[in-house]
């Protein structure tokens, strides 16, 4: 199936892909996978990629090209300078991080598909604080890409993916006032086992705790700061508020608990 030199089944599979792209060339808000359950070689996702550039270089169109298939092939596509930018999207779906920070990460090509590997390797599950490590490493290493997290329990892990700086969180319902917010906000900088997400402008902050003992240091948390809890389920910033003074560091137990996120915007401070 994946030999492209084969003449017939070559030309097959460029009609194929260029049919793809040619089905919603006036749709600027479709994604082009090179396919579900796909676990193939490193080879045919060259081709699929030099097949997607050469319709899109004769057409003068470009389309949104997601990168989903196992991480050896993934990292393979993104070394490549030239292949790097055909890709917009990179989505983490044949593999993952388990919760012992071990990688699950079948090699393409092995003819095995998805569920045939994970009976042969017997993958455990994920964590919260493993899904923010996979994507915060792919949005570090490929700033200009959107990251999608579609592999283990990923319908319960909508909150790590955006506070990594992710994109399309399965189920998590933001407020409206956050929806742009998000968009320009990156995770602040350094090893902090809270997650937070900034404003360029370091003048306001989406805050969440995995765990009780976890925190946040930086030295843009200094001042005077207006805290609201945000309420993922209704997506709404609750109307009560209080004010906090900060000296660069943040704890869980220093903002009452009992909500998954905080909305912190600097009142007065450096």
């Amino acid at each position: 199936f994946y030999d492209t030199a084969h003449p017939v089944r070559r030309n097959l599979h460029r009609m194929y892909i260029r049919k793809c792209m040619d089905n919603f060339s006036s749709n600027g808000n479709v994604i082009q996978f090179i396919g579900e359950e796909f676990t193939g070689p490193l080879h045919f996702v060259k081709f699929w990629l030099h097949t997607i550039d050469e319709w899109q270089r004769e057409k003068k169109k470009d389309q949104l090209i997601a990168l989903s298939t196992t991480k050896d092939v993934q990292d393979s596509i993104l070394a490549d300078p030239k292949l790097n930018q055909l890709v917009d999207i990179i989505d983490i779906k044949y593999w993952y991080y388990q919760a012992d920070g071990k990688a699950y990460a079948p090699l393409g090509g092995q003819h095995l598909a998805p569920r045939q590997h994970a009976r042969l390797l017997k993958p455990k599950s994920t964590s919260a604080e493993q899904v923010y490590r996979a994507v915060r490493e792919y949005k570090e290493r490929f700033p200009s890409k959107a990251v999608i997290y579609s592999a283990d329990a990923y319908d319960k892990m909508s909150l790590p993916v955006l506070m990594a700086g992710g994109s399309i969180p399965s189920s998590l319902r933001l407020p409206v006032a956050l929806h742009k917010w998000v968009l320009s906000s990156q995770p602040i900088a350094g090893n902090n086992t809270a997650w937070c997400l900034v404003s360029q402008s370091k003048n306001a902050f989406l805050v969440s705790f995995p765990s009780i003992t976890s925190t946040i240091v930086d030295e843009s948390l200094q001042g005077r700061f207006k805290v609201s809890k945000v309420d993922c389920v209704q997506g709404l910033i609750e109307s009560s508020q209080t004010e906090l003074e900060l000296k660069g560091s943040l704890e869980e137990k220093m903002l009452g608990g009992n909500a998954k996120l905080f909305w912190l915007e600097k009142i007065s401070g450096k």
